[in-house]
């Protein structure tokens, strides 16, 4: 109960009011939170160690860890074709000055 509430409010927060691109691993993230706290709480006496508890497994495992991770793979698929562009015209700029034909005469040279 506690993963489909916290997905259901993820997706309707983010409808409400989008502040970027929708990450679905981000709310499969939020959706491991509600059962984090379902196992610490359900049919269980309301204790301050069993919150910090909770609070602690759910914000090691999912904002330090997984929310990194699913982060690092977005900020990866965005850069991935910026990156590869700026590469291939430095690179082109380079062929074209000559440099790369200066490092193969120099590589002929000492294999010669």
């Amino acid at each position: 109960a506690g993963a489909v509430f916290h997905g259901a409010l993820d997706i309707i927060k983010y409808l409400m009011k989008p502040t970027g691109p929708f990450c679905p691993q981000l709310t499969l993230v939020v959706m491991l939170a509600g059962v984090l706290y379902g196992c610490f709480f359900y049919k269980k006496k309301l204790t301050i160690w069993r919150v910090l508890a909770a609070k602690f497994v759910v914000m090691l495992i999912c904002n330090v860890i997984l929310n990194t991770l699913c982060l690092q793979v977005l900020k990866n698929l965005i850069m991935w074709p910026i990156d590869s562009i700026v590469f291939f015209g430095i690179a082109k700029a380079l062929e074209q000055i000559g440099l790369f034909r200066t490092f193969r005469k120099q590589e002929l040279v000492k294999n010669a």
